[in-house]
């Protein structure tokens, strides 16, 4: 009796053990499945509102922009002819008015009424794109950074110490290299600069200028903040130039 109960007990798990397995297979294959959805949905909803908004800055005219989020899963095929803005490389006589992403083979498109140029981003992620009308033509290009604010001006005493900060944000889910460039051919007042971090991601940075009048400093001065951006996944570089004036009263 004992040695079929002890049968009977192994039997049970030994099912229970299947039954468990089985479970497992099918909510993986579920999983799969749904994510694969989600990556068609993602890309269809990019190409959709790039394909929109190229089609409202082509019709409102030369240096009419927006801002659109994109977003390439993770399973994106990458590669000119497979993922691309106007046509694909290996179609050089075709139309240049068409969005593309392959999704494990499947192409999701979408036509715009407008001719386009322009580069995708080469890495899984959501980016922010610059859609910019040409005139003939509609521009595309991913928006690597913010800045929190487009020009400095401080008032200041004569014999005083004071700065100010150009707050900078990666506009995507890609890291950015930062580095800037801040001549300043004046003697009256002293400045220097520097970043609060090399590296910028969606928590942001600063690029931080510090200046001292002297004693017999009086009048404006003024020059050119350069914020040069690099993405670390795509390689592409995009400049910020800020407008710098310090006025110093006497």
């Amino acid at each position: 009796m004992r040695a079929q109960a002890g049968v009977e007990a192994i039997a049970v798990i030994g099912i229970s053990l299947l039954l468990l397995l089985c479970f497992f297979v099918l909510a993986s294959e579920l999983l799969s499945n749904l994510n694969s959805r989600q990556s068609y949905l993602d890309a269809e909803r990019s190409v959709g509102a790039l394909a929109s908004a190229a089609d409202s800055v082509y019709a409102q005219g030369e240096g009419a922009s927006e801002t659109v989020s994109f977003t390439l899963p993770a399973n994106t095929v990458f590669g000119g002819s497979k993922t691309y803005i106007g046509r694909p490389e290996s179609q050089p006589n075709v139309p240049k008015n068409t969005v593309n992403i392959n999704v494990d083979g499947t192409d999701m498109f979408a036509i715009s009424q407008a001719p386009l140029s322009g580069t995708l981003p080469q890495s899984p992620g959501t980016y922010s794109l610059k859609v910019i009308s040409r005139g003939q033509t509609v521009e595309i290009f991913p928006l690597l950074a913010e800045l929190g604010k487009n020009s400095v001006y401080l008032r200041m005493a004569s014999n005083e110490t004071r700065s100010a900060s150009v707050p900078i944000r990666a506009a995507s889910s890609e890291s950015l290299s930062a580095s800037i460039s801040f001549p300043w051919p004046h003697t009256g007042v002293a400045a220097a600069s520097s970043l609060s971090s090399s590296t910028i991601g969606f928590d942001g940075g600063s690029a931080i200028l510090n200046f001292t009048s002297l004693p017999n400093a009086s009048g404006i001065y003024s020059s050119t903040l350069s914020i040069i951006v690099t993405g670390q996944a795509s390689g592409a570089t995009e400049t910020f130039t800020v407008p710098v004036t310090i006025f110093v009263s006497g």
